[in-house]
């Protein structure tokens, strides 16, 4: 019986080796990170939970090598990390490393990021945030979008799930991809360029994954255009329809949009909720109606108007 135990102890501590000798690690020139678990996959790549050598986690995407994978995916994690830089604000997704890992047998491009533990706004129940919660909630949103303007930068791509709520309620604007300059999206959509910003649009169409997310935007803005055929029709036949003013209102819109989202998952009345929902309208409506005036509404103002729907229920409850 005792030879019987050792045998079996023997096998668990060989167990034991195995698995850890499978654990995989993916390497940077200065640290190997440890895989903890799988948190997404893709058609180019996998977003795994990784811890470094002192214990610290991080979030991190890996693209594997492959003979189909297209260059400009590599070149798109460069710019992400790039606008990761850019972007210094508590609520936006920091990216800290860019790295290639040719230790393993299949070579891998990596990106570093700040690990955020919490749930997508898609995700958060309905009535479970509080008053002050939301309006905490749309006060990080703006603050952290009037941030990315100061630098030039919108976000073409705003949803429910790219904003993560963390486990201390606290926003997260996790996308870095789509992180695009004004410049960058006028040159992408602007027939009719001089040759230096035709040699920009050159090399945005470089990139799939950048021209699928610009022409998605362009795609919403060119159908509001044509709301507004006193403006278009000011305009020549020669240049394109969407301005930058238009841009501009398709944004503060879509920003809306998300911040009425925010407000549904409030413990507010149904009623409260229809309310705040009118004021909110209202709120594009009149921005609607200046820009029609050709009277465009400033980003410092569209932000305060945005927030004083929000401020009397947080002094209220």
């Amino acid at each position: 019986m005792k030879g019987f135990s050792l045998l079996i102890k023997c096998f668990f501590l060989f167990c034991v080796a195995t698995s850890l000798e499978a654990v995989e690690k993916i390497c940077s020139e200065t640290e190997c990170y440890t895989v903890i678990e799988t948190l997404g996959e893709g058609a180019f790549g996998t977003v795994y939970s990784v811890e470094d050598s002192q214990g610290h986690k991080f979030a991190l995407k890996s693209l594997k090598t492959h003979p189909a994978f297209p260059n400009s995916i590599l070149e798109d994690i460069a710019r992400e990390y790039q606008r990761g830089q850019m972007l210094d604000h508590k609520n936006i997704i920091k990216s800290l490393d860019v790295f290639t890992d040719s230790s393993n047998e299949e070579i891998s491009h990596n990106l570093l990021l700040q690990l955020v533990e919490g749930e997508t706004l898609y995700n958060v129940e309905k009535g479970v945030l509080s008053i002050q919660l939301v309006f905490n909630a749309v006060s990080e949103f703006s603050d952290a979008l009037k941030h990315a303007l100061s630098i030039d930068l919108l976000h073409l791509d705003l949803h429910d799930g790219n904003i993560m709520m963390t486990n201390n309620r606290e926003i997260m604007l996790v996308d870095l991809a789509s992180f695009f300059t004004i410049d960058e999206f006028m040159a992408f959509i602007d027939e009719n360029q001089v040759s230096q910003a035709k040699s920009v649009r050159v090399q945005i169409e470089k990139n799939d994954l950048k021209v699928q997310k610009m022409e998605k935007f362009r795609q919403r803005i060119k159908a509001i255009s044509k709301n507004f055929p006193q403006r278009n029709a000011a305009k020549t036949a020669a240049v394109n329809p969407i301005d930058r003013d238009l841009i501009h209102f398709y944004y503060y819109s879509a920003i809306t949009e998300v911040c009425t989202h925010i407000m549904e998952k409030s413990s507010l009345s149904e009623d409260e909720k229809l309310a705040m929902k009118e004021e909110l309208r209202n709120l594009v409506s009149s921005m609607e109606a200046s820009y029609q005036e050709g009277k465009p509404v400033s980003s410092e103002d569209f932000f305060e108007r945005l927030l004083s729907v929000f401020q009397p229920i947080s002094l209220v409850n």
